[in-house]
């Protein structure tokens, strides 16, 4: 854990981030939220370059979440990426749809 604070700079990005949490966010919710800037994702399992699109991105969380559904057997269903659902006359997409 220390090797990938190093590696990502969390002593130069700590209390970096403007925003008003604190004044918007009832309690606990602020430092939660704070916190959530500070850690950084780490996707070094997809082994992508370090100048990926976020297609890459999500095709390899994509691969990652469907092997991890059909390890975990019958009743899970991975249904769609990129759903179009509307919803009161307006148009979402969801990024991944699936069921338990």
């Amino acid at each position: 854990m220390l090797t990938t604070w190093i590696e990502t700079d969390l002593y130069g990005r700590q209390g970096k981030a403007i925003h008003n949490f604190q004044s918007t966010l009832p309690q606990p919710q602020p430092d939660l939220a704070e916190q959530i800037l500070k850690d950084p994702y780490n996707f070094s399992f997809l082994a992508l370059d370090k100048k990926y699109r976020e297609q890459e991105l999500e095709q390899g969380l994509i691969d990652h979440i469907q092997n991890f559904l059909i390890e975990l057997g019958h009743g899970f269903a991975f249904v769609q990426r990129q759903k179009r659902l509307e919803v009161g006359g307006k148009e979402y997409v969801l990024d991944l749809l699936f069921y338990t």
